[in-house]
């Protein structure tokens, strides 16, 4: 008899657990082998949550991206133009930081990202969405775009990142250097709003995002990050509801 419990604290921890049981089955060498579950009522529907999490793949991030934006509050503005590795700024301040892969394939960029990027529509590129999340609760949508053009023999492994920080690579190598960052307001129209409403039950009223390039040997490639409601940025406006 299998045993499952609805202790999954996080969407990886669910992937795992679906993995090994799909494993688990197809490995049965008796045509009478038969699984029996025993579970808590809340299990289906943390399936079904994670599965509707991951079918919100590709995101995207359509915005109004602007070097600027005025009247922000000072946690919120020091947070979207931090330099540094926003990877390691969230470590800082989680006890378990984690990756969630919702998902990567490769895909035409958007409008926008294709003239950020100053590329052609025809060009053909990578795209990665994760949520970035500290103590099991997501705090951060990022979405990498990586044409296949900029990816030199060494870069490919930038491409494999799996469940693992990208962000962390970027800054670890000297070689590539960060460019200037954008800044955007997402509404409630905006797929990333929407998917910051299933996660969160007490979402705010619109999100803020950033972008820039990270220039490599071969071309540029772009990662945007979106702090979702529980992203410690927003501590300021929850404090003044």
């Amino acid at each position: 008899m299998l045993i499952i419990s609805s202790n999954f604290n996080n969407l990886g921890i669910m992937h795992d657990f679906l993995f090994k049981l799909l494993r688990v089955s197809a490995s049965s060498a008796s045509a009478e082998a038969k699984l029996s579950f025993r579970y808590d009522s809340s299990i289906v529907t943390k399936i079904e949550f994670y599965m509707q999490i991951k079918s919100f793949f590709p995101v995207g991030m359509e915005a109004s991206w602007q070097t600027e934006l005025p009247q922000l509050e000072p946690n919120l503005n020091s947070w979207l133009n931090d330099a540094g590795s926003l990877t390691a700024k969230l470590k800082a301040l989680s006890n378990n930081f984690r990756v969630e892969l919702l998902g990567q394939q490769q895909l035409h960029a958007h409008n926008s990202e294709i003239q950020f990027l100053g590329i052609t529509d025809t060009h053909l590129c990578i795209v990665r969405e994760v949520l970035l999340n500290s103590d099991d609760e997501s705090w951060v949508f990022a979405r990498s775009v990586l044409p296949v053009s900029s990816l030199s023999d060494e870069d490919q492994a930038l491409a494999e990142m799996g469940n693992n920080p990208l962000g962390e690579v970027l800054f670890q190598n000297s070689s590539i250097v960060p460019g200037d960052i954008q800044v955007a307001q997402f509404d409630q129209a905006s797929n990333v709003v929407r998917l910051d409403n299933t996660l969160h039950a007490n979402s705010v009223t619109s999100l803020f995002g950033r972008r820039r390039l990270f220039h490599l040997q071969n071309g540029p490639i772009l990662v945007a990050e979106v702090f979702l409601s529980a992203a410690p940025c927003y501590a300021e406006s929850k404090a003044s509801i």
